[in-house]
């Protein structure tokens, strides 16, 4: 069980790390690393997953964009997830490595939430997309813990009230940001134009930066720079 769980979860984090070649190399040691010490482990110890969760939280901290790792994040949530929940009578250290891994994904998909690279929140809608996707795998963790709670096994209480802290702590941060963001409109081109003049309609100023702006949320190929038709939709942002 230990290593099936660990190969996946080391598996989705090398296909997410090996796609920035700049930081490949010492990510590559440290998973080989940690790779060696978990495989020597003879039982579950503190230790062993204190090794675990420090390598869960590795993408948290890659410097690629809040997609990529959130995305890594939910793919070691799924296989914690799968590799648990799949068996039938999950065991008693089954259920804790649960509660522990999963504490540990959902963690570190809010942490990642309140350090974005520049671009990574441009307007209202993806603020609003990812507070709905910690939130959902929120609950989906929780939905997970409530069916192997019984008589025997109960969820660690502090873990759970600390994770729920932080959840809320996040989605409060990031609902300041949501009344801060840009908002998307739609204009629907009222006569024939191009670029430089939308650019100055809707910007203000035909500058290099606002051009591309216009041409890189548009789609604006090189034949339509200079010749945008009437009624052609045009997304800007306010």
């Amino acid at each position: 069980f230990r290593r099936v769980l660990f190969r996946s979860i080391v598996g989705n984090i090398v296909s997410t790390v090996t796609k920035l070649d700049s930081e490949y190399k010492s990510y590559k040691k440290f998973i080989s690393s940690a790779q060696n010490e978990l495989n020597n482990y003879s039982a579950i110890t503190e230790t062993y997953l204190t090794s675990i969760q420090s390598l869960i939280s590795l993408p948290s901290i890659v410097a690629s964009n809040i997609g990529s790792r959130i995305n890594c994040l939910e793919s070691l949530l799924t296989s914690v997830y799968n590799s648990i929940l799949g068996v039938s009578k999950p065991t008693y250290f089954q259920k804790i490595f649960y509660n522990l891994l999963g504490v540990t994904c959902v963690s570190k998909i809010a942490s990642s939430l309140t350090v974005q690279n520049s671009g990574d929140f441009n307007t209202r809608s993806d603020v609003l997309f990812y507070i709905n996707k910690l939130q959902s795998d929120y609950g989906s963790f929780l939905t997970g813990l409530a069916g192997l709670e019984d008589v025997d096994y109960t969820p660690d209480h502090d873990l759970m009230f600390s994770l729920n802290e932080q959840v809320n702590n996040t989605c409060f941060y990031l609902y300041s940001i949501l009344f801060e963001a840009k908002q998307e409109r739609t204009f629907y081109c009222d006569k024939d134009t191009n670029v430089i003049l939308l650019a100055h309609r809707f910007y203000g100023l035909a500058s290099e930066e606002n051009i591309k702006t216009i041409k890189e949320n548009n789609k604006i190929g090189i034949f339509e720079l200079f010749n945008i038709k009437k009624n052609r939709a045009i997304l800007y942002y306010v």
